[in-house]
Parts: structure tokens; C-alpha cells; sequence
């Protein structure tokens, strides 16, 4: 069959009882033939998974067809009345003591009660007093003792240059050939002409070295 040209009646009658709901009168035939196509198979697949799931449901009235078949037995005993533990209570056995059963202890006895008078109550001795505070004396005070005064070094001395500006507090080492070697608060040693120093503080070297300060070293 040539599939050119419009689609026939067949074809369109076959679409409409598939369910389509396109315009038919501008379909050709290939086309009608391929959307017949995809509508059967649309429809077979429906049709499949209804078919799965009716199975499905109908696993459900089996099964509780087969509950009650068992249970049915059971259900017209009971309403009879045969069964023992529907029946007359006194009619069914009593085990002398059942598993798990408590045993039960007898009546007590009616005893009269015995009132027991209260003995003397011990009596509590008195605490001891405590014996009265002594007053500690304060010791004598301990005497300040005075520090000692730091040792006066006789060759330590300020010296003065002759302009008078300049001041430096230092110790004499040695005087030699005119020059007076002078040793300061850090250490460093000086070298300075007696000329280049005050008349006051040449003096006092001079002295120095005379003997007239006296020196402890």
C-alpha cells in the first residue's frame, strides 16, 4: 500500500475510535499510519498495566477467603459455647499452685497488742567549760639595726675642666707626666691633662699624689 496522498476512511475512522482528537482531513496517510501506531501501542500498554494491577488487588480477597476458612471452625465453637474456657468456670480444672503463682500466706491471727511503757530517758552530761584565754605578752620589740654607710672611696671625686661647663664625676687611677688618668662611674678610662682642669680640682690631684688626702687602698 502506498502511503502517499490523504488518509483514507479506514484510516481516519480507526484514529477516531482510538481516541484522537486531532483534524483527520489534514493527515496523509503516512501520518494516519504512524500516529494509528503510537495509539495502539498507548492503548496495549493501558491495557498491560490494568491487567498488573488487578492481580494485584485480587491477592487481597484470597487471602482473607483463606483467614476465614481457618478461623470459621473456631468462631461457630465459641459461639456454641464448646470450647473449655468459654464454657462453666467451676468445670475447668484448678492447678494446685500454677507457675508463677504467689503462694498466699494464711489469715493472721488476732494477738493483742502489748503496750511497752517508755523507759527513762538517759540524761546527757553537761560539756566541760573551756578554760579561760590567757593573754599572750607581746615580746619585746626586736632594735633596728642601722644599715651601714657604703664605704667612701678617697679617689673618687668630681672634677671640673678650667672653662668650669663641663663636670665628671670619676675615680683617679694614676697622674703621669702631667696626665691624670681618670676611671668614670662605668668604667671607661679618661686621660686628661692637669692644664685642661680647674685650679680646684688640679689641686686635689695634686694633693692626692702627696699624700695629703688619704688614700684606703
Amino acid at each position: 500500500m502506498t502511503l502517499q496522498g490523504p488518509a483514507t476512511e479506514k484510516q481516519k475512522d480507526y484514529l477516531l475510535s482510538l481516541g484522537y482528537t486531532g483534524d483527520v482531513e489534514k493527515l496523509s496517510k503516512q501520518q494516519a499510519s504512524l500516529i494509528i501506531d503510537k495509539l495502539v501501542a498507548q492503548r496495549d500498554e493501558r491495557e498491560r498495566q490494568k491487567a498488573k494491577s488487578g492481580r494485584r488487588f485480587s491477592l487481597v480477597p484470597t487471602s482473607l477467603g483463606c483467614l476465614v476458612i481457618v478461623l470459621a471452625p473456631f468462631a461457630f465453637a465459641w459461639l456454641l459455647g464448646m470450647l473449655p474456657w468459654q464454657g462453666n468456670p467451676e468445670s475447668q480444672p484448678v492447678a494446685d499452685n500454677p507457675i508463677g503463682a504467689l503462694p498466699t500466706d494464711p489469715p493472721p491471727e488476732n494477738k493483742p497488742i502489748e503496750i511497752v511503757p517508755p523507759g527513762p530517758v538517759a540524761s546527757t552530761p553537761d560539756p566541760e567549760p573551756e578554760p579561760p584565754m590567757v593573754p599572750i605578752p607581746n615580746p619585746d620589740p626586736i632594735p633596728e639595726v642601722p644599715e651601714p654607710e657604703p664605704a667612701v672611696d678617697p679617689r673618687r671625686h668630681t672634677f671640673v675642666d678650667v672653662t668650669g661647663q663641663f663636670k665628671i664625676e670619676a675615680r683617679l687611677k694614676s697622674v703621669a707626666n702631667g696626665v691624670a688618668t681618670l676611671e668614670e662611674l662605668d668604667g671607661q678610662e679618661v686621660k686628661i691633662p692637669l692644664e685642661k682642669l680647674s685650679e680646684e680640682s688640679a689641686q686635689w690631684i695634686r694633693d692626692f699624689v702627696a699624700g695629703k688626702v688619704k688614700d684606703n687602698n
